[in-house]
């Protein structure tokens, strides 16, 4: 089932520039759909950017950066694995 959505011109730009660079990064070519679900899942780990901006700043320490910084990887592997799931993409 699709949906029909009205965005302005200039939030289509905007999406088109988001599209591209997420293409570049998953080497593949991308669907709205799936650049939207993964704007929302970002989105969700950004819910309290300071937290993630602190585990992130050199400050906290390689290991603890690493860390998290494998943790978004991994929660990045998943959503990649459920949208080829869903969506044989």
């Amino acid at each position: 089932m699709s949906t029909t959505i009205r965005i302005s011109r200039r939030t289509k730009r905007e999406l088109d520039k988001v599209l591209a660079a997420l293409e570049r990064e998953a080497e593949r070519r991308l669907s709205y759909d799936e650049v939207i679900r993964i704007l929302v899942s970002r989105s969700r780990i950004l819910k309290r950017p300071e937290l993630l901006a602190y585990f992130l700043a050199p400050e906290a320490g390689e290991e603890i950066s690493e860390m998290v910084q494998s943790m978004l990887r991994e929660e990045r592997r998943r959503d990649l694995s459920v949208e080829q799931r869903r969506y044989g993409a």
